[in-house]
């Protein structure tokens, strides 16, 4: 028979080797997060840790003088908690610093490599984050500008290398606000220290027009080989990717003077709001072996506030019908919409007719739907308590039409056989054509262009052989380095490419269509992939252009 002290001994011990088991269990899980997290040499870059303050622990916060704030917000952004630095004072200094160990016993990690998901948004000056290198005597030897912070409202991802001074035994992250007013917004911040010609680098940054960019690199002496670059998507955050059946798109390199051309960026337009997409970048030679591979990253669009409260009707005419598509904005109440045909206001609903005005009732998901061609338009679309949503007209999209229509290229046909003028000009086109020598490959496109419009004019094929020609020599030169000279050159390039493009429309075969078309939506992936001042505009256009090639 036990005694109740016994009792009481075996409750002691029970509860002892329960906590011993439970500290086991704590060192354990410790053990595993250290071990997913040792290529990170910033302590608590995550932000998981926070003081009672609202602080980052092991972080030093300096909030200078006014009501200047540093804070953890939690699961901002793809889960993850972000910093939010918020300067209210414009003489203020706002610093969020920590010292780093850096790893002196492997002498082959010569670089730092950093990265992180950053938005901001500041009204004067900018932010910026630097690193402070020391040497053991602990002498500041480097001071190395890592990132300006200006205002972007998009999340975006960064990856930044910079070498490690040879007598660099420690290193200080300083993010700063300096005399400006805003805030910061940083999540996952790493740091790792590698071999900068071993470790690849893979980006994927959300925009604000709801896609994904994507930028990759490969080992250089591993690029020699490389046929093309499969790209792999998949939903929710995998850490495993079925090649078989999630191929989003493939990429293939192109050969100038005797050396690949390495296309390595993509804008991936076809993802949804909040969704989370993780991606792999696969390098393949042309028996389609695996050459190398990108690690698994994750993305997701960008919850840009003008694309997603904006609606959107298209009316396009088709040979197979009226293609009729529709995105409704994210503010929108309705449960479902209703579609009219040939009106475009409630007022003119005829009850009475519903039988030739009423196209039928879909859910306000985006939606695209085929129409017989008996049907001109306008187009309505009102939400289910019947207010007006948007309107379209039929758009009719004959080609050429970015410089050219038919009634403009009827009137200089005409005037090529009333005035002598007008004969000798365009004689001399059609000299330059045959004796056009280029001092490159991007001036291919100008000649391309003009053969277009000779082919428009005359409708003769020869012209549309010479375009077609011109146009792929001068295709060997879309392939742009972010630090090249030569993106102004691309875009000139491109623009007189689109021109020769719609001139010569109608000569081309099916398969040339396509396969220039897949040159303007990577022309576009590489323009939309650029930010700075006008960016708005500069993406509305270059849509604008890509739209109408496209349609």
């Amino acid at each position: 028979m036990l005694h109740i002290k016994h009792l009481k001994c075996i409750e002691i011990h029970f509860f002892e080797t329960t906590c011993e088991l439970l500290m086991k269990c704590k060192f354990i899980v410790l053990a595993l997060l250290h071990a997913l997290t040792t290529g990170n040499l910033i302590r608590n870059g995550d932000f998981n840790r926070i003081e009672s303050d609202g602080k980052p622990t092991m972080w030093n916060c300096q909030l200078g003088k006014g009501n200047n704030s540093i804070i953890v917000l939690q699961r901002k952004y793809l889960n993850f908690n972000a910093v939010q630095i918020t300067i209210l004072n414009n003489e203020s200094l706002v610093t969020l610093t920590q010292m780093i160990d850096l790893e002196m016993n492997n002498t082959n990690k010569s670089s730092i490599l950093m990265s992180f998901w950053y938005s901001t948004w500041i009204r004067q000056s900018s932010g910026s984050i630097r690193l402070e290198f020391y040497n053991q005597s602990n002498r500041r030897i480097a001071n190395e500008h890592m990132k300006s912070l200006a205002s972007n409202l998009t999340w975006t991802y960064v990856q930044i290398r910079k070498s490690i001074p040879s007598e660099a035994v420690l290193a200080k992250i300083i993010i700063r606000m300096n005399r400006c007013l805003g805030k910061i917004l940083i999540a996952n911040l790493s740091l790792e220290q590698i071999d900068s010609w071993t470790k690849e680098t893979f980006v994927i940054s959300p925009r604000s027009d709801a896609s994904l960019f994507i930028q990759w690199t490969f080992n250089i002496e591993k690029r020699t080989s490389i046929d093309r670059y499969d790209i792999y998507r998949s939903t929710s955050i995998l850490s495993k990717l079925n090649y078989s059946t999630n191929l989003l798109v493939t990429i293939p390199t192109m050969n100038i003077y005797g050396k690949n051309i390495y296309e390595s960026m993509y804008t991936d337009y076809t993802v949804r709001l909040n969704q989370i997409y993780t991606y792999q970048v696969i390098a393949r030679d042309s028996h389609g072996k695996v050459i190398d591979q990108t690690s698994l990253k994750i993305g997701q669009p960008d919850q840009g506030f003008d694309y997603y409260n904006a609606t959107i009707l298209l009316a396009f005419r088709r040979p197979d019908g009226i293609h009729l598509s529709w995105k409704l904005s994210a503010e929108t109440q309705a449960n479902s919409i209703i579609l009219y045909h040939g009106i475009d206001t409630i007022e003119d609903i005829d009850k009475n007719d519903r039988v030739h005005q009423y196209l039928g009732r879909y859910p306000k998901d985006d939606m695209k739907i085929i129409l017989p061609l008996f049907y001109n338009g306008p187009f309505l679309l009102i939400s289910d308590d019947e207010r007006t949503i948007a309107t379209a007209k039929l758009t009719n999209f004959t080609r050429p039409r970015l410089m050219f229509t038919q009634t403009r290229l009827a009137f200089i046909r005409q005037q090529i056989q009333q005035s002598e003028h007008a004969q000798q000009v365009f004689n001399a086109l059609i000299q330059s054509i045959h004796k056009y020598r280029p001092d490159s490959f991007f001036n291919f496109c100008w000649a391309a262009r003009d053969a277009a419009l000779i082919y428009a004019i005359t409708n003769q094929t020869d012209y549309i052989h010479l375009a077609y020609s011109a146009l792929m020599i001068n295709r060997q030169n879309y392939t742009i380095y972010d630090n090249s000279s030569i993106k102004l050159r691309f875009a000139h390039s491109t623009m007189v490419r689109a021109q020769a493009f719609d001139c010569a429309y109608a000569g081309f075969t099916i398969e040339q269509r396509r396969e220039l078309i897949r040159d303007f939506l990577y022309a576009a992936s590489i323009f939309t992939s650029y930010t700075g001042k006008g960016r708005k505009k500069q993406d509305f256009l270059i849509k604008c252009s890509h739209f109408s090639l496209q349609r």
